[in-house]
C-alpha cells in the first residue's frame, strides 16, 4: 500500500520551460483521491525559486512538505534526488513509496532505483517541445507530452 507520493516538480506538475500558471490536468483530483498519503515534491531546483514557482502556480500548501536541490546528494559520481531521507523524516520504508516524475537527465529513475522505490515515468509537461537536438539527446529517458492526447494525473487514481 502506497502511504507517500513523492512528486517530481518541474516536467511532472509544472511546466519544465514555463512556470505559467497551469498545473498538469488532474493533479488536484489525484491529491483528493489520495488525501490520507504523505505527499511531497522533490525538485533538484534551488528552494527560492521552487517555492515561488508552486506558489505562483497556487500548489505550494497542498502538499506535506518541500525538498530541493539542499537536500539532494551524490552517490556513485551522479547527483540523485536523496528519496530515502524523504521516507526517514515520513517514518516510512521506501516499499511504501512512489516517485512520480518526468525522469529528464535520467535524475528521477535513478534516484528512485538507487533507493529501491517504485518510480512511475509520466510525459514530460512542457510549453514547447525542445529543439530536435535536445530531444535527440533525452530521447531515450523522456517521454514528451503527446499535444493531442495529454497526459493528466486522474489516469493514475486509484493505481498507486
Amino acid at each position: 500500500m502506497v502511504r507517500l507520493i513523492i512528486f517530481d516538480v518541474y516536467g511532472t506538475i509544472i511546466k519544465a520551460d514555463h512556470a505559467d500558471g497551469i498545473i498538469r490536468p488532474g493533479l488536484r483530483e489525484l491529491m483528493n483521491f489520495y488525501k490520507k498519503q504523505f505527499k511531497v515534491t522533490c525538485s533538484d531546483g534551488k528552494k527560492e525559486i521552487v517555492e515561488d514557482d508552486l506558489i505562483s502556480v497556487g500548489i505550494y500548501d497542498d502538499f506535506d512538505n518541500h525538498y530541493y536541490y539542499e537536500d539532494t546528494t551524490i552517490k556513485n559520481g551522479r547527483l540523485l534526488k536523496d528519496l530515502g531521507k524523504i521516507c526517514e523524516d515520513c517514518a516510512l520504508p521506501v516499499s511504501e513509496a512512489v516517485f512520480i516524475g518526468d525522469n529528464y537527465v535520467r535524475r528521477d529513475w535513478n534516484s528512485a532505483k538507487e533507493f529501491g522505490m517504485t518510480f512511475v515515468k509520466v510525459p514530460q509537461f512542457r510549453h514547447e517541445l525542445p529543439s530536435d537536438g535536445d530531444r535527440f539527446a533525452s530521447e531515450d529517458h523522456v517521454i514528451y507530452e503527446d499535444p493531442d492526447r495529454p497526459f493528466s494525473f486522474a489516469s493514475l487514481i486509484g493505481k498507486l
